[in-house]
């Protein structure tokens, strides 16, 4: 019984991860309880459609560094660099906080837009085929470039163009990974398509962190070719691949 509950134990490692995972997933679901307060009161107390907009608009905006803060937290988990989680957690999310928001705004009107164009195809007749099909592919490729854009922006340092530019090259270069890490963020929607509502306290406590963790797992060796030895690094900064030479990695704890 005493080996049981050894903290060494590989079940006890495993509920304690379990754990973390659940707190990290709380704290970023935290983030999005804005967006619900916004859909509320714009739902019981607003008809102007611009208003409602930009109400919405602007209380999804904390969701962008709390997905920055959570695959900070999740690739370190990964790595098994423990820690403080939740001190971690505000620390990535304050020091990535503009830049996170600003992304983050750039997707969400990609993302609106496509929603936008997807309404108008499917309830259209004369709406061409051929452009419903590529609106799909439209977003399954924005949708995968937004997959690694926010572990990027938590492990390196780099302005937006290029944040942009190399969760491109990734989603296409590590393309098995890429397809792993949409399958992965892809199983909470299923299983609600799908009717099983029993699991979805399940998916309200680690819908969203549970398959970042999956997704860390993915594309932890992909950043691990990218990150500088301590000792090259300085000397031979042509020695990096030329995607990412221009993205020191950073600890913000270190800091």
């Amino acid at each position: 019984m005493g080996k049981l509950f050894n903290p060494d134990n590989s079940v006890m490692r495993f509920l304690s991860r379990v754990a973390d995972v659940l707190v990290v997933n709380l704290l970023t679901l935290m983030f999005f309880l804005p967006l619900v307060a916004g859909f509320f009161i714009t739902g019981l107390y607003m008809k102007n459609m611009i208003l409602i907009g930009i109400v919405l608009f602007a209380t999804a905006l904390p969701i962008g560094p709390a997905l920055t803060a959570m695959n900070y937290i999740l690739l370190k988990f990964v790595r098994n660099e423990e820690g403080y989680i939740v001190r971690s957690y505000f620390h990535s999310f304050k020091d990535n906080l503009v830049q996170s928001m600003q992304v983050w705004a750039l997707y969400l009107v990609f993302f609106v837009v496509l929603a936008l164009d997807f309404y108008v195809s499917y309830n259209s007749e004369s709406f061409p085929k051929a452009m419903k099909i590529a609106l799909i592919v439209a977003l399954v490729i924005i949708y995968a470039v937004f997959l690694w854009t926010f572990p990027l922006l938590s492990h390196f340092e780099n302005n937006i163009k290029g944040t942009l530019r190399n969760a491109a090259l990734l989603t296409m270069g590590c393309f098995p990974r890429t397809l792993g890490m949409i399958a992965m963020t892809a199983i909470p929607f299923v299983v609600l398509y799908f009717g099983q509502t029993a699991v979805l306290p399940i998916i309200i406590m680690f819908g969203i962190a549970g398959p970042g963790y999956g997704c860390a797992y993915l594309y932890n060796p992909s950043f691990k070719k990218f990150e500088p030895k301590e000792e090259t690094a300085d000397k031979d900064p042509d020695a990096m691949p030329e995607a990412l030479r221009d993205e020191p990695v950073r600890d913000k704890e270190s800091e």
